[in-house]
């Protein structure tokens, strides 16, 4: 036990000096690291120590006990791991996997943590027990022999601590059971794939059935943080935008979430004809068909509880402190969703081919896609809720905040759009605590914990500066508000922006450390970004094709690159060039469903929609100006912007760039958006000489290659005939000299005049190119 102890005290000093030194962050939370590594880590290690004391002592031969520890150990890690079976009640010393919170702490988990404990040492104790009764104390070690002498060694004391602790270990066991299985309804991974694919095939044949449209959303919540529950009432009014008739109405609601549901039904009538338990769908006939433009009032009344604990589907949307959940366009979890949910469907392959379904459609190609059908499937709605919680929490959604009060212990808001917004509402309650700024006509506020504030001044920053950019050069904001939410780590997401709003995990930014100004500011980054979809996903809404990403993530990645640099300078701008261009050329080789064109790109291709997309628009700035690309991207707004029934592909982004791209410069739209181009530029050698004039002239040599990339990675060179920059640099990298040149050989021999002496010169020195090896663009600059 002393090593164990020894090991914990290690990592527990090599993390407080890690966190202070290696992060610059101070705030050393030692409650935290002690309930952490001595009441979880050490217990598990004791519970391995008694375990392998038991193999020990039972076998009675050093090598034999090692040998039978080890492959206890190996078949722990290939059953539950490997084999991914999921029932931590037969995983001895093992814990259920918990997240921790800086809003809520343990929260829910703690019982978890705590239950599971209590079950494992009491088994524990029962080995301990078991191992002294049959410890070898004499020369005879037979195993008999020893179970004789342990029986008679049984005595009053050791038999009421045994049965204590049996009766313990099956107690708590059957506690832990009828929270698991009783009190919440349990499914393995494996069921809750069955579960996706039997959606499909059910109700696949539904995808493309004409299905109102939420136009106006009308709620009452009542969020009881305490409890985990919520009472969730309201209605929706759906219309039919359709040029047909609808005679059904199709209502996904989880029966997993919503624990009781006291009304869900339509006004004029409907009959209930089918219902889906396993997968919350119903189907209702209307008693008098829906006709185009004629609209229809679905109610609801429905309760959310999160019950007891357990580790599967533990309902974290519910939290006593940080209670995050949404009414959204992708999941029927809390509210009811209209129509057939795509998102609901089994996405990867290998999935799809076990439960017997074929290859999951990719995207309509350009040549055939509709521009009336919208990639992201969101309505356009009016808005009210009146949103109630605990006294002390606060609530944030969407919308204009029109009143707040206090009534009975409880915290009121009344929240209210000032018109039409994507069904993308927001419902999250803590014990907030509110930055608040008023910056051109917008009132701005960061909802966070109290104990993380330092951050907020720079996510404030990054909603002006994205502001500033996207008004100035797109469009003006449509709203008067912006807000940012702290949400617990229970989130799969990192940042993610809804109309008027985005919600941020508070690990991804709230208690990130940037004192070193030297660094790329990622909490001004994102904020910029996730800003910009204002803009480009709520305003600019793709059309549903390949490369609809370029319509959202490209057109974001941009402006945070753009603000980063107006912000923080070059330096850091070509900071993230670098990062950005790594991470795309990292993960491209891993890509086994194979590359495409940034303009044909699907969904799933984060490395081409997110890292990719920055170095491309940054050297299409570079190479046409900003002002241009800027002009190009407010066209697309003019013509698409708002629109209801026509949305742009891709190819009208691209063809955009055409539009003001020089003609000497069009080659460069096919190599960046249309293609997969690659350049391999090296700096060979540079000399210079000092001239009378007290000017100094460098000769350089250059060698460029360039080269097409198919999908499965096979490259082909093709002939140079390319603008690149030469670049000569002097001391501290200061710039004497930076020009594109028109190089047509794949060697080329440049002399360049520069007014001071010069250090380092060669291709492409700032790497703005996609480069296969980007370490030899720039050489040592030699006397002659």
């Amino acid at each position: 036990m002393s090593i164990q102890l020894l090991y914990v005290i290690l990592a527990m000093l090599t993390g407080i000096v890690t966190q202070v030194i290696g992060f610059g962050y101070t705030d050393i939370e030692l409650g935290l690291y002690f309930r952490h590594l001595f009441g979880i880590t050490l217990l598990k290690f004791w519970f391995l120590t008694v375990i392998v004391f038991f193999i020990h002592n039972l076998v009675g031969n050093k090598i034999l006990g090692f040998f039978i520890s080890a492959l206890f150990v190996a078949a722990d890690l290939i059953i539950f791991e490997v084999l991914k079976a999921e029932n931590f009640l037969f995983r001895y010393g093992q814990l259920p996997p918990f997240i921790y919170s800086n809003l809520n702490g343990f929260g829910h988990y703690g019982l978890l943590i705590i239950w599971y404990s209590i079950y494992w040492l009491s088994f524990a104790g029962i080995l301990g027990i078991l191992t002294s009764l049959l410890w070898r104390r004499s020369n005879e070690t037979a195993l008999k022999f020893r179970l004789r002498v342990g029986l008679q060694k049984l005595n009053r004391q050791f038999g009421w601590a045994l049965g204590i602790l049996l009766v313990l270990f099956l107690a708590t066991g059957g506690y832990i059971s009828y929270n698991k299985y009783i009190l919440n309804q349990y499914t393995s991974r494996n069921e809750r794939k069955r579960i996706q694919a039997d959606y499909e095939k059910k109700y696949a044949q539904y995808k493309n059935a004409p299905q109102p449209k939420m136009v106006r959303v009308n709620l009452q919540v009542d969020i009881f943080p305490e409890e985990r529950k919520a009472s969730l009432k309201g209605h929706y009014i759906l219309k039919n935008k359709t040029d047909q008739q609808i005679d059904e109405v199709l209502v996904n609601l989880s029966d997993q979430h919503i624990t009781q549901i006291n009304r869900l039904e339509f006004s004029p009538s409907a009959a209930l004809t089918h219902h889906g338990r396993e997968y919350g769908f119903r189907i209702f006939e209307l008693q008098n068909p829906l006709n185009p433009g004629s609209e229809i009032r679905l109610e609801f009344d429905l309760m959310a509880r999160a019950e007891g604990f357990t580790e599967n589907n533990p309902k974290n949307e519910l939290a006593r402190k940080g209670t995050c959940f949404l009414l959204t366009s992708e999941y029927p979890d809390y509210f009811p969703l209209i129509g057939y949910v795509r998102n609901l469907e089994l996405k990867k392959e290998r999935d799809r081919e076990k439960f017997g379904l074929p290859k999951k459609p990719k995207s309509p190609p350009l040549e055939v896609a509709s521009k009336s059908v919208c990639e992201l499937r969101f309505d356009l709605a009016e808005y009210e809720a009146v949103i109630s919680t605990s006294g002390p929490q606060k609530v944030v959604s969407n919308g204009n905040l029109i009143k707040q009060w206090t009534e009975n212990g409880r915290s009121y808001f009344h929240y209210k759009s000032e018109g039409p917004m994507a069904n993308e509402f927001v419902f999250a309650s803590s014990e907030y605590e509110v930055a608040e700024d008023e910056y051109e006509g917008i009132k701005i506020e960061v909802y966070y914990d109290r104990g993380y504030p330092d951050n907020v001044p720079r996510m404030i920053k990054g909603v002006k500066r994205s502001f500033d950019y996207c008004t100035k050069n797109f469009c003006p904001f449509p709203y008067r508000f912006v807000r940012i939410a702290q949400i617990p780590n229970y989130v799969h997401f990192g940042a993610r922006s809804q109309p008027t709003l985005f919600t941020w995990r508070e690990d991804a930014g709230f208690i990130s450390n940037l004192e070193d100004t030297g660094e790329i500011d990622m909490v001004f980054g994102v904020c910029t970004h996730e800003m910009a979809h204002q803009w480009w996903a709520y305003i600019v809404k793709p059309a549903e094709a390949e490369g609809a990403e370029m319509l959202t993530e490209t057109m974001a990645q941009y402006v945070e690159v753009m603000c980063l640099e107006k912000e923080y300078g070059k330096n850091i701008s070509r900071k993230l060039l670098k990062k950005e261009m790594n991470r795309y050329l990292a993960r491209r080789k891993k890509d086994v469903a194979g590359e495409r064109p940034l303009m044909r790109s699907y969904a799933d291709q984060y490395y081409l929609n997110y890292p990719k997309s920055t170095v491309l628009m940054y050297a299409l700035q570079d190479y046409i100006g900003e002002d241009r690309v800027n002009r190009a991207l407010r066209r697309v707004v003019e013509e698409y912007g708002h629109t209801e029934d026509v949305f742009p592909i891709s190819l009208d982004v691209v063809n955009a760039f055409k539009a003001v791209t020089p003609d000497s410069l069009q080659y460069f739209i096919t190599d960046l958006f249309e293609t997969i181009t690659l350049w391999e530029n090296e700096a060979k050698s540079a000399t210079y000489e000092e001239m009378e004039n007290e000017k100094y002239k460098v000769n350089l040599t250059v060698s460029t290659h360039k080269f097409r990339a198919d999908s499965i990675g096979n490259q082909t060179e093709i002939p140079i005939d390319d603008y690149i920059n030469i670049g000569v640099l002097g001391e501290n990298g200061e710039e004497l000299y930076l020009k594109k040149h028109k190089l047509t050989q794949n060697r080329s021999d440049i002399e360049i005049i520069v007014d001071k002496k010069p250090v380092r010169a060669g291709i492409d020195p700032y790497v703005i190119l996609i480069d296969r090896e980007r370490d030899n663009n720039l050489v040592e600059v030699k006397r002659e």
